[in-house]
């Protein structure tokens, strides 16, 4: 699996830092999934290739109270970026985030001029923070492929150059525009150079690829769709000559459609991700690429999951419950115990829903057990925040079934699974998850306090 699959893995594992910035609310419980993935869902910002995934698994939205778990494309007029009313107010936190991350200030202006001055209004600091933080992530590594990309053709190399050094100045579209030359000189010689096709094919659809990262940068619909279009003309580029690249390829435009449905809110464009994966599926042989079997299985039910909750389908949900189960076929916990633990609190998630939309306790402690499997691999000593956000899931469903059956010991293990989680983003200075799984804890005590004085 590559570093690009590992990488967009663990984007998704921080998704929900970015889910209530954009104004996601969270009601009895769950996301409200037009808010959820309404990610607007521009969360943020016009640059730099995302640190994705090129063909793992992701991680499910976490299914707190008021907290998800981890895992984010346009234009905008970068001269709009020294306007006092936009972009001024954060100066303070663009040098902090400057000299903390070493990012260059005109790069995190630039990403703050690409949301708008609406939508800069509507975040507030503590979102632009988090945004900027997340994006400078990206740029930093965006930047280092670029610059150690390569080519033997001296013009390509010379535009790539280009590219880095119009990134490191916040110039996004300038960058993009390089890569736009870099890659029609390879397209031309692929036509010249019959003997370097293959060759050339690949470091077009690389280019493409990087081209789909910047687009990703830039939290916006038209960005997300035009960066799976590239995913979709890299992967036909190389179909031909390395079939398993094209399906790398093709999963991270899965996923790319995947972070458009679910943060905007599209479940027509969920759909589509849903009906890519299955096409992948039938071009994976799971004897000879197991593990990228196992991955597509994962996020198929990621998607599943979602639209399932969000029209109250319990046929999806339980196609959801097929696909988790599929994918810990080879998700073992002997050969990917942390894959294997990711997946069994994807599917504490599903019978989750299931339990809450049919009223069905039995779901609920299947959820139960689901999560308590993943604690055995999630550790706090080996994955803290992993280990956290499940904390913060037993507890949630453990308040559930407390709250339904009058169970005090059950509300007191939620009451012990927030405090643990609690803990450890205190300690990671994780605002957004302190403060939901605050929310979280207060709840469970105060029905546990109001158990007490009805059994005095």
């Amino acid at each position: 699996m590559s570093s690009r699959d590992r990488l967009f893995r663990f984007r998704y594992a921080l998704l929900p830092l970015v889910l209530p910035m954009a104004g996601c609310e969270k009601i009895d419980g769950f996301w409200t999934w037009s808010g959820w993935t309404a990610v607007g869902v521009a969360v943020a910002i016009i640059g730099v290739i995302v640190a994705r995934d090129r063909s793992g698994s992701v991680e499910q939205t976490a299914k707190g109270n008021d907290i998800t778990q981890i895992n984010n494309p346009g234009g905008g007029n970068v001269g709009d970026v020294n306007s006092p009313k936009t972009i001024n107010i954060y100066n303070t936190t663009i040098q902090q985030i400057s000299q903390n991350k070493s990012v260059p200030i005109e790069v995190l202006r630039s990403i703050l001029a690409s949301m708008g001055e609406k939508e800069l209004d509507e975040a507030g600091p503590e979102k632009i923070e988090a945004i900027l933080k997340a994006k400078a992530d990206e740029y930093l590594q965006l930047n280092e492929r670029l610059r150690h990309l390569g080519d033997s053709d001296p013009k390509v190399a010379e535009f790539k150059e280009k590219a880095a050094q119009t990134l490191q100045r916040g110039q996004f579209q300038e960058a993009d525009d390089y890569l736009a030359q870099a890659e029609q000189l390879d397209r031309q010689a692929i036509k010249q150079q019959k003997t370097t096709i293959r060759k050339r094919c690949a470091s077009a659809a690389n280019t493409l690829a990087e081209r789909a990262d910047i687009a990703r940068l830039q939290p916006n619909p038209a960005s997300y769709r035009q960066a799976a279009e590239f995913f979709a003309q890299a992967a036909d580029l190389v179909a031909d000559s390395d079939a398993a690249q094209a399906r790398s390829y093709q999963r991270q435009q899965a996923s790319t459609l995947y972070d458009l449905g679910n943060e905007c809110g599209q479940n027509a464009v969920l759909e589509e991700a849903v009906a890519l994966y299955w096409q992948i599926l039938s071009s994976t042989r799971r004897e000879t690429e197991p593990l990228d079997w196992a991955g597509t299985q994962n996020n198929l039910g990621i998607a599943l999951s979602i639209l399932g909750e969000r029209r109250g389908d319990e046929a999806q949900l339980q196609e959801a419950v097929t696909a988790y189960r599929e994918a810990l076929k080879e998700y073992t916990r002997e050969r990917a115990p942390l894959q294997w633990a990711m997946t069994q609190n994807n599917l504490g998630n599903v019978f989750r829903a299931l339990g809450d939309l049919r009223g069905d306790e039995a779901q609920l402690r299947e959820s139960v057990t689901a999560y308590r499997e993943a604690l055995k691999e999630r550790t706090r000593k080996r994955a803290p925040l992993d280990w956290a956000m499940t904390q913060n899931n037993l507890g949630a469903v453990l308040q559930t079934l407390g709250s339904r059956r009058g169970d005090e010991a059950q509300l007191q293990e939620s009451v012990t699974a927030y405090r643990a989680a609690l803990e450890v983003f205190s300690e990671s200075s994780a605002a957004h998850y302190v403060q939901g799984i605050k929310r979280n804890l207060s709840r469970a005590e105060a029905a546990l306090e109001q158990l007490k004085k009805l059994a005095q």
